[in-house]
């Protein structure tokens, strides 16, 4: 009975009102935090973009347009394990370049869903018009690689992940 009777407390309730409240705002400095970062990748990932378009127009300028589907072929290489796609399109909408399929031009930032080299993607992309008439998409793909301890990881979000094996183990290698 005495244990009950100090439940209705006021000391007992204005601690659990204190411990309620800071509750609370960890919770709301971790969404603030989590906003944030995510905020800064988008906008570091959209000037990555931007830079990367300007490097292809100045290529461009520089060997002129006919030499463009070289030019983004030659940026798909020095980019290969970035997570890259490239899109090259000419006026009439013929795949010129790039590792992703022709589609209809649409300029400014965008988020697709995409096949990038056999596997579904979620692309952050951003299409540029050139002098001539040519469309570019530029983009990158989900999914972050990183080397720890010698072993590489991929870090991807949860809505990418499509299943989880449990239990597979892998091949063993032979030594010839």
């Amino acid at each position: 009975m005495s244990r009950v009777r100090s439940l209705r407390t006021s000391n007992y309730q204005l601690a659990l009102l204190y411990a309620g409240l800071f509750t609370a705002s960890i919770l709301v400095l971790f969404a603030l935090t989590y906003r944030t970062a995510a905020d800064y990748a988008a906008q570091d990932e959209a000037a990555e973009i931007d830079v990367e378009f300007v490097a292809i127009e100045d290529e461009a300028r520089l060997a002129g347009d006919e030499h463009l589907p070289q030019i983004i072929g030659d940026h798909l290489r020095q980019r290969s394990g970035e997570h890259a796609a490239y899109l090259l399109q000419d006026a009439q909408g013929q795949r010129l370049a790039g590792n992703i399929p022709a589609r209809a031009p649409r300029l400014g930032p965008q988020l697709l869903q995409l096949e990038v080299d056999g596997a579904p993607r979620e692309l952050r992309a951003h299409g540029y018009r050139l002098a001539n008439g040519d469309y570019v998409l530029i983009g990158k793909y989900a999914g972050s690689e990183i080397t720890l301890d010698g072993e590489e990881y991929v870090i991807l979000r949860e809505e990418e992940i499509l299943g989880v094996a449990e239990g597979v183990r892998e091949p063993e290698t032979v030594g010839v």
